[in-house]
């Protein structure tokens, strides 16, 4: 659904030809659909 709605948005803002970039796009629906990991050890370290 991110996906369709994003390809919509970018057709606009191409066609139109909107000064900035489209609030959502394809790439940021994409990364944000990625599973990432984060390690916290050195703020730990560094904070205490």
């Amino acid at each position: 659904m991110a996906k369709r709605i994003a390809f919509a948005m970018e057709f606009v803002w191409k066609t139109f030809r909107l000064n900035r970039h489209s609030p959502l796009y394809k790439g940021l629906v994409n990364t944000l659909g990625l599973e990432f990991t984060t390690n916290d050890n050195k703020a730990r370290q560094e904070l205490g």
